[in-house]
């Protein structure tokens, strides 16, 4: 049953396992949009564990899912004007990205995106890169970047500059199929959880 005050969270990934939620007693509250990816088997899982971080952290959420990222986590940047489009469309204002490039020949596309939709109301949480490099959309001013730390903090040492505004947990532990499951420590699994934060 879906309440009207549930808050819209949207998941921009590579898709969501709607069975794996279900048995995370996260049932019925992914709707799905598939984009230009083809709609091969999920052997990557990367979009629905950034839905079981906010899904469990977030009880007010109602989870929509746009896939855009191939099951090897690439994609498209010409994408993101589409998926933005969708979120707006189905009236979400709360958008996760657990991804981003650190081409600097996307900057500019990304931000004049980032910016656009921003204005028309978005609040865009990215996570930054793993590998430390500058990332974007995460480092931008009208993002809300993210990386993966032992506590939930706004960030002091000193990255701002490369966009960070929150460190937060990432190896989460998640219940489903009668196993614990403890996820790796990831900035991509720590920007849902500030998403979930957001929502709260």
């Amino acid at each position: 049953m879906r309440w009207m005050n549930k808050l819209k969270i949207a998941v921009l990934d590579n898709g969501v396992d709607e069975k794996l939620l279900a048995s995370c007693g996260l049932p019925d509250i992914i709707q799905q949009n598939k984009g230009n990816i083809s709609d091969e088997e999920d052997l990557f899982l990367h979009g629905t564990n950034c839905a079981m971080i906010i899904g469990l952290n977030c009880a007010d959420a109602e989870l929509y899912s746009y896939k855009l990222l191939d099951n090897t986590g690439k994609g498209n940047v010409d994408d993101l004007k589409s998926a933005f489009d969708w979120c707006l469309m189905n009236n979400i204002r709360l958008v996760n990205l657990s991804f981003g490039t650190t081409h600097f020949k996307d900057k500019g596309i990304i931000r004049q995106l980032v910016n656009q939709y921003a204005n028309k109301g978005l609040i865009i949480i990215a996570a930054t890169a793993n590998s430390g490099y500058t990332a974007f959309p995460a480092s931008f001013s009208n993002v809300i970047g993210v990386k993966a730390k032992d506590t939930f903090n706004i960030d002091a040492e000193g990255l701002r500059d490369k966009g960070v505004d929150f460190a937060a947990p990432s190896e989460h532990k998640i219940w489903f199929g009668g196993n614990d499951i403890t996820l790796q420590k990831s900035n991509s699994y720590a920007a849902p959880y500030v998403t979930a934060m957001a929502g709260r």
